[in-house]
């Protein structure tokens, strides 16, 4: 009677014939300071990607963490912060306690403005699993949405954010008080299978430990980060007005924080014309397939804009996200690495770094 039991149970135990693997889950770890305008859309668009989200709280006052409790999934939690700075070392640490908390998770960290357009992310994710012993570091690359504005902006109920505010530029210097020469701004990481063995440099755009310089130059061509710094506008206008005097004194001294402070102490109006000026005779891309923009329509984008057009079309105001495409695509230097599942090959797909 004892063997028939245990036969029993390691029948119970034994994988079903064409049984699929467990799919890992997927944390987003976020921070956020009165962010009520943009956390709808935000959590509307990523909830149905993650499977668990940690939101850190620097003490809003808007009532965006009751935004986060009503709108999101019950597996996100709101947070507070250590500290109520915004301190890119200390936040970066926060970060990654937050992470650990899920050590098998793919894991990714963004902020409110960031939106990640991944079509077939589930499946892409599942294709790229690195196995029980192995490790995967994704870094995308970002764009700076800067329209549509002339649009009025609907809920989130309406219609996703990524649609109706798809125009968007390369980072230059205008936007981001800095030049893009060889350095990362808001291009960010997912990893899955590196434990504790990793670091972020402050800002998150770089990882040390275990993720080595080839990773940190690889370009995962299967999404991209959509930044919402400069739209809706003027609707996001006050948002960046008033996010500066939460940097700490320690990151003012060393100069960091600049996009947080560069609108601070400043009026409505020179706000506006700094943006227009910014913006004056720059390249513009509509993902959105709405309407031409000067810099769409001759086939001749750079590759970082043409990278993210077809994104934006296979994703297609969210249809895509269960798109299954097995073509996930990794770069390094300025050619393009494709890794698919069960193998991997190199296409001739050329970045223009």
């Amino acid at each position: 009677m004892r063997d028939v039991a245990l036969l029993l149970a390691l029948l119970r135990a034994a994988p079903t014939a064409g049984a699929q693997p467990k799919r890992r889950g997927t944390l987003l770890v976020s921070h956020f300071y009165n962010e009520a305008l943009l956390l709808p859309y935000w959590i509307a668009h990523h909830a149905p990607m993650f499977s668990s989200a940690i939101l850190i709280d620097y003490n809003s006052t808007d009532g965006s963490a009751e935004l986060v409790r009503q709108l999101a999934p019950r597996t996100w939690k709101v947070v507070p912060s250590w500290d109520g700075e915004f301190d890119a070392v200390n936040l970066d640490r926060q970060v990654k306690q937050w992470e650990m908390t899920r050590p098998d998770d793919w894991r990714i960290a963004l902020t409110t403005t960031e939106f990640l357009v991944m079509p077939g992310f589930h499946e892409l994710l599942a294709a790229l699993d690195p196995g029980p012993s192995g490790h995967r570091v994704l870094h995308f690359h970002s764009l700076i949405a800067v329209g549509d504005d002339t649009i009025p902006l609907k809920p989130p109920s309406a219609e996703p954010l990524v649609c109706q505010r798809g125009v968007f530029v390369e980072p230059q210097r205008g936007l981001l008080l800095g030049g893009r020469s060889g350095g990362a701004f808001y291009d960010r990481f997912m990893h899955v299978g590196l434990g504790s063995n990793y670091v972020y440099t402050p800002g998150r755009h770089h990882m040390g430990g275990s993720v080595t310089q080839a990773e940190n130059n690889a370009f995962y061509d299967g999404g991209i980060i959509l930044k919402y710094m400069w739209t809706p506008w003027p609707e996001t206008r006050s948002r960046k007005m008033q996010i500066g005097h939460k940097v700490s004194s320690r990151d003012r001294k060393m100069g960091a924080g600049v996009q947080h402070n560069q609108m601070s102490n400043i009026s409505t109006r020179a706000a506006d014309e700094r943006r227009a000026g910014a913006l004056d005779g720059v390249a513009k891309y509509d993902g959105t397939g709405k309407a031409p923009t000067n810099g769409t329509g001759g086939g001749g984008e750079p590759a970082v804009p043409a990278l993210a057009l077809g994104l934006l079309k296979r994703w297609a105001c969210g249809k895509g996200l269960h798109e299954h495409d097995g073509g996930a695509g990794m770069t390094i230097g300025r050619r393009s690495r494709r890794v698919v599942a069960g193998g991997s090959r190199t296409a001739d797909f050329l970045y223009d770094q």
